[in-house]
Order: structure tokens, then sequence, then C-alpha cells
């Protein structure tokens, strides 16, 4: 019997077969459905470090998909006027069972003549506010006295925090840290410093040389003939062995 183990240490989030079942969306659109039904109820996130930083959807594949929960009613989209008398964009996403067709916008701002959102609207808000959080973030750096490298936080009285990262990067790939600082950034509510990047993807690493060993163990027994079978081919080599010995002069 072959059996398999299934080694997991991350975050996990459980999602209801029928989101990924949704013939009405593509697959695309079902794994970001998937994501977003994961989290927390109120959780809040931009929605472009959503898109680049945590899914790595391009522009062009994002828009196809947010017209996929607007068709299917998962998706509302609504503009407001904030106190400086400018208006933002404001999204929700609700993929319960009982939901329903949500309207796009409770004040008809940001539509266009057919009654539709007007998503270049949306994308152009949505990047300003983008470039905005990002010119606030390097702004806070300068003043509390770290700087970000590929998302992690480095502290500029810490000589051997930036030479860390560029370790790791060396070692483990740019990719590998940024998503390793993505993930530890979605648990922690804050850039992550490179110590515990440095212990995420050593977990990581441990856990995955782990599953080789196993997998190789599990390939070797699988790979071996039964008892009884080599107790049979050892007895057939013997037998033969003494019939070639008696022809023998």
């Amino acid at each position: 019997m072959t059996i398999l183990t299934v080694v997991k240490k991350e975050r996990f989030s459980v999602v209801p077969d029928r989101i990924l079942e949704d013939r009405r969306l593509s697959l695309a659109a079902r794994a970001v459905a998937a994501w977003l039904h994961g989290r927390a109820d109120g959780f809040e996130v931009r929605v472009e470090a959503m898109r680049t930083r945590f899914l790595g959807l391009s522009e062009k594949s994002w828009r196809a998909i947010r017209k996929e929960f607007e068709l299917v009613g998962w998706w509302r989209s609504r503009r407001e006027k904030v106190a400086d008398g400018k208006f933002t964009w404001s999204h929700t996403f609700c993929a319960d069972e009982e939901a329903t067709i949500l309207p796009h916008s409770m004040d008809g701002g940001g539509m266009d003549a057919r009654g539709q959102v007007n998503h270049e609207d949306v994308h152009q808000e949505e990047k300003a506010a983008a470039e905005l959080d990002a010119a606030a973030a390097e702004t806070q750096a300068t003043v509390r006295g770290w700087d970000i490298l590929h998302g992690v936080k480095c502290w500029r009285k810490e000589p051997g925090d930036k030479p860390l990262v560029v370790g790791l990067m060396a070692r483990h790939g740019v990719e590998a840290v940024e998503a390793a600082a993505a993930r530890l950034a979605a648990e922690l509510g804050t850039l992550p410093l490179p110590s515990q990047v440095e212990a995420a993807l050593a977990a990581s690493k441990a856990a995955a040389a782990c599953e080789a060993k196993r997998s190789a163990a599990l390939g070797r027994r699988a790979d071996a003939p039964p008892p009884a079978a080599a107790e049979r081919a050892r007895a057939g080599v013997a037998k033969a062995k003494s019939v070639l010995a008696g022809r023998l002069p």
C-alpha cells in the first residue's frame, strides 16, 4: 500500500466547492474569488496592491476578472465624495451563497451612458491611490529611519539588514524573497524584517527537503520487490548454480 502525506505549515483558506466549480467564471476568476473569499470578514486591501503584490495579475487580466465578478453579482463599485471634495472608489466583494446582484453605484457617479461602471475611471483612480500610498510609505520610511528593499524593512541603524536581504535574494531568488515578504506582511500587518524573511525561507526550504526525502523513501519502497518474490528469486539462482555445478566435469 502506498501512502501520501501532505506537509503544510503555511496559512490556508477554506473555500466552498461551489466557488471553485462555478462554470460561469473562468479558472482565473475562480482562483481570485477563492483568495478573496478566504480573507476574514471585513478584510481591506488596496486593489492595486492585491493585483500586483499578492496575486501577480496584469491590468488586462484583472479587468477581465473584475468584469466576470460584476456579471455574477459578486462585485460592487461605489463612487463616494470624501472630505476634501474629491471622489474616490470603494469596492465590495461578496460571494456568499445567498448573494444577489449588487448595484454598481449608489449615487450613479462614475457610470457611462448605459449605466455601467466606467472601468477606465476606476483604474485611473486606483492607480493614483496606489502611487499616493507608495509615496506616503517612502516618506514614512524616511522619517522612521528605514528603507524598503523588495518588500522587506531594513533599518538604517542596522548595517547588516540590507546585505542580509541581498544574500537571501542570491540564495533563494528575488521572487522567493518578495513572495515570502508579501506573505509575512499579510500575516503581521506590517513589513517584515530581514530576519523574519530569512526564517520563513528556511522553514519553507526545510519543509521542501522533508517532503523530498519522504517522496524518495516512498519511491524506494515502491520499487523494491515483495519479500516473497525476492526469496523465490534467490532460490532460483541457487538452483541454477547447483545444476551448472553438476554438469561441469
